[in-house]
């Protein structure tokens, strides 16, 4: 017994250290030591066979023999062998690792049989062999390289021993027939999708002892239905479950962190407990997880990131818990059963598009903590009735009310500049406006389309309405503009709806303004007869929206050519700023519209001006 821990002890050191180690050999049960002075025949540059030509094999320095490849390609059954003996020295060495592809693409191999003298096994050694149904031994393994078993479909079962301490990337990954897989708690390090797209398991247990869950462990694994997970695991990587098919979840206390896309696109999922120890719910950790009915949000969360919970169109209610300060960009994004939200005292930050087209919610009260609403925050929740925006807010972004349908009264508490564009556009059932005190601009498009409004108050502070700002108020008859304002963008007021609205009759403006007054003077607002016509102005090149999009030093049906190709995706703009016809900062058919108008007008009223010759559709002629 001593004879065998000193030789045991010193090829472990050899292998640790390097250098050529004292070669054992075998005579029956007893290993006796030999001297280090006695080296085999073979050559550690060289492939040899096994004396029965089964395997091929080469000898490492440090005292042991890896298994190099299968040469037999008709066997079935594969043992191998623990041990192989030099015929022309006699001596012995231990097989210790089976090297990268030895197996790989063997389709004859149906079962193999691995001996405890192995430790390693290496990248690949056994990918793609889609007969393999069972693999035994494997007791003192303590390294599974990358890809080692990917794609075995037929292998239905796999026994990791204590000693793993290492999984390589998609080592058990496409392993069709496996239904259960034990990861031992002695496994330190993991690499990515250990076991992705395995269209069968359906359990993973995670071992006390194991620290954390790599990245894409059960990724794409559509029968996976549920995992155990350590009380010792304190991280669960990106995408670990993702587009798995798992129903529950369970996560321990003591896990601290789960990465981004953990749960994402599981569209079976039902329940999950969440780890107290979070502070953070990553991106997108439930994005897309549709049969999602409830979920608590633990207490010492402080962040909910982009895309937490959107397209979970079963959650019905939300309480965000004291202590968030920020509620990230498309958080909830297309819930469309989400009726209620219950906001914490802390929170500062609404991110744009955060319940974007929650159809069905309908009890919004935000925080007086609330400092920024962001763009599209709101937009599209048809079930919303009234808002109340506390003073806390500084900064509003553009689209937060758009499209909601069944709003009836707005309120702005605190002291604003501005509401942000396209703020309340498309609410046609908007009929009560409290704007902010102190503030100086009605913004683009601001109440666009708002076909109940009756009356409406404009802040006496405001000097610019932008264009568009009262456009489609086909109930607004009588609008009172404050004797301050001196700007008004195109279409701002007295017009209906469209890119290129008529003149409403039956409104009427009243404002002490002389900007008011030139404007309804010009635009024919509450006078007979039709617009008074204008001289063209002079293009001025590098001005927002002057239309000359090419660059060439005119507004002509060239500029009009090319808006239209970049729209459709077959051409690029010299000056998008040039193109950019109502100042909003996006390209849209409005731009388009608004050019040819300019341009039409333009030509209207220059008789002489040659219009240039150009196919019809631009596009097509391409």
């Amino acid at each position: 017994m001593k004879t065998k821990r000193i030789a045991a002890g010193l090829l472990a050191l050899a292998m640790v250290c390097g250098f050529s180690a004292p070669v054992l050999a075998q005579t029956g049960a007893d290993i006796v030591t030999v001297q280090a002075a006695d080296k085999p025949s073979w050559d550690v540059k060289k492939y040899y066979k096994t004396a029965d030509g089964v395997f091929s094999f080469q000898y490492v320095q440090a005292g042991f023999v890896q298994i190099i490849t299968l040469e037999d390609t008709t066997i079935e059954d594969v043992v191998i062998p623990s041990e192989i003996t030099d015929d022309k020295t006699g001596l012995t060495f231990p097989v210790q690792v089976i090297y990268g592809s030895a197996f790989a693409g063997k389709t004859n191999v149906k079962s193999v049989s691995i001996p405890d003298t192995v430790v390693k096994i290496g990248p690949y050694a056994f990918s793609n062999c889609t007969n393999l149904e069972t693999v035994t031994g494997m007791e003192k393994v303590e390294y599974i390289n990358e890809d080692a078993f990917l794609s075995c479909t037929s292998l239905k079962e796999l026994n990791l021993p204590d000693t793993v301490v290492s999984l390589g990337n998609e080592c058990f990954s496409h392993c069709d027939s496996l239904t259960e897989l034990t990861i031992p708690g002695s496994v330190t390090y993991q690499g990515n999708n250990i076991a992705s797209a395995c269209a069968n398991l359906k359990h993973i247990t995670f071992s006390e002892g194991m620290p954390i869950i790599g990245q894409y462990f059960g990724y794409l694994c559509p029968a996976l239905e549920s995992v155990t997970i350590a009380s010792t695991i304190t991280s669960i990587g990106l995408g670990a479950f993702s587009y798995s098919g798992i129903i529950s979840a369970d996560i321990p206390d003591t896990v601290k962190r789960m990465d981004n896309d953990v749960f994402s696109n599981c569209l079976r999922l039902e329940e999950c407990k969440l780890s107290e120890s979070l502070t953070m719910i990553g991106m997108n950790t439930f994005a897309t997880c549709p049969n999602l009915k409830a979920i608590t949000i633990p207490k010492n969360v402080t962040i909910v990131s982009n895309n937490a919970f959107s397209f979970c169109s079963s959650l019905t209610s939300i309480e965000i818990p004291e202590g968030v300060t920020r509620i990230g960009e498309h958080t909830f994004y297309g819930c469309e059963n989400l009726e209620s939200v219950k906001f914490p005292s802390t929170l500062t930050t609404i991110g744009g598009y955060c319940f974007y087209d929650c159809d069905k919610l309908d009890n919004v009260v935000l925080p007086d903590s609330l400092e920024t609403l962001n763009n599209y925050a709101f937009y599209d929740c048809d079930s919303l009735t009234s808002i109340v925006v506390p003073a806390s807010v500084s900064k509003i972004g553009g689209f937060v009310f758009m499209n909601c349908d069944n709003l009836q009264s707005a309120k702005f508490e605190g002291s604003l500049d501005t509401t942000g564009i396209w703020t309340f556009s498309g609410c046609r059932n908007l009929t009560e406006v409290q704007f902010p005190e102190g503030m100086t601009t009605l913004s683009n498009h601001c109440l666009y389309n708002c076909k109940s409004l009756e009356s409406v108050e404009i802040p006496e502070t405001v000097t610019k309405i932008d264009q568009y700002a009262l456009a489609g108020t086909d109930k607004l008859t009588t609008v009172n503009i404050p004797a301050g304002v001196e700007t008004l963008g195109e279409y701002a007021v007295g017009y209906g709806e469209g890119a290129l609205p008529d003149v409403n009759p039956d409104v009427t403006v009243v404002s002490d303004s002389p900007a008011v007054q030139e404007f309804l003077k010009e635009n024919g607002i509450g006078e007979t007869g039709e617009k008074p016509t204008e001289e063209p102005s002079e293009p001025q090149p590098g001005v927002l929206g002057d239309g000359d999009a090419n660059e060439d030093g005119a507004v002509d049906i060239l500029d009009i050519i090319a808006l239209q190709k970049f729209l459709l995706g077959s051409g690029e703009l010299k000056n998008s700023n040039n193109a950019d016809m109502n100042g909003d900062g996006t390209l849209d058919i409005f731009d388009l519209a608004l050019l040819k108008r300019k341009v039409l007008d333009t030509e209207k009223n220059t008789p002489d001006a040659e219009i240039p010759v150009q196919p019809t559709d631009p596009v097509a002629a391409e």
